[in-house]
């Protein structure tokens, strides 16, 4: 994941970068040569402010939401992604695009301007099953908080007010009993790992190699026997 609003505090881009293979390249639209993903992606990470700096042909490539990459790791595209296609940009740099179907946008594949849109079947209408989680959570907030009612329109369905009585019912418990509720639910310790994954790979600089870290104690002192 990209998205510079969101990622530029927390190592993301690194871990991206960082996880690309030595070689990798960006491929934007056009003619001439890739670009360098390890020494453009930090750049662009600077948000709209990087443009002037940028090449023409990925001048708005800090808008990526997402890499799509190959199987190797060696060549990546920029895309954007949107829940209503309608509110899509395009831009020297983005390569794809990805949305959901919608009444006046079919599931499968076109161009759109400069991007390949990519619309994905909806079913069993996932946007309508994500708004009415995020409604469901909203207002159990809304109760919690005591902060004044959104219009009735919002309204989360039955179902969904089902788990808004649950999530209510927890409004004072800490952040770190919410945790490791998920941790449980996760059940990461069905199988023996080395490692726990997280939801992205951490950034050298998170890493602690513990045979260079320096023991900090106080020096003892003793007093002169006669």
């Amino acid at each position: 994941m990209f998205g510079h609003e969101r990622a530029r505090h927390l190592g993301f881009t690194e871990a991206v970068v960082n996880n690309a293979s030595g070689d990798a390249v960006l491929l934007p639209d056009g003619s001439g040569r890739p670009f360098a993903f390890g020494s453009w992606v930090p750049i662009a990470a600077r948000g709209v402010a990087a443009e002037p700096e940028l090449r023409k042909r990925i001048k708005k490539v800090w808008k990526t939401d997402l890499f799509l990459s190959s199987a190797e790791k060696a060549r990546f595209a920029a895309a954007t992604i949107k829940s209503n296609w309608h509110q899509l940009e395009d831009g020297n740099g983005l390569r794809v695009a990805i949305v959901p179907q919608a009444l006046d946008l079919p599931a499968g594949y076109q161009r759109w301007k400069s991007l390949h849109l990519v619309a994905l079947p909806d079913p069993d209408g996932f946007m309508g099953l994500f708004n009415d989680a995020y409604e469901a959570v909203a207002e159990a907030i809304l109760t919690v908080g005591r902060h004044d009612r959104a219009p009735y329109y919002y309204k989360p369905s039955v179902k969904a007010q089902k788990i808004q009585v649950q999530l209510e019912k927890y409004g004072k418990v800490k952040v770190v009993d919410i945790l490791d509720a998920l941790n449980e639910a996760a059940q990461q310790n069905l199988i023996t790992v080395d490692r726990k994954l997280m939801s992205v790979e951490a950034p050298t600089w998170l890493n602690i190699n513990e045979k260079r870290t320096p023991i900090i104690a106080p020096r003892p002192s003793f007093e002169k026997l006669d």
